[in-house]
């Protein structure tokens, strides 16, 4: 899981694109809190 999020973070830091990252955040925050549990 954590390689997971280290691309993801990865591909946010190439794409510097702050929509996007607003967008997929918003909608795997809650995947990730929902595995946390």
């Amino acid at each position: 899981m954590s390689d997971f999020c280290h691309i993801f973070l990865f591909v946010f830091v190439l794409s510097a694109d702050y929509q996007w990252i607003f967008f997929v955040f918003r909608f795997v925050f809650p995947l990730l809190e929902l595995q946390g549990k």
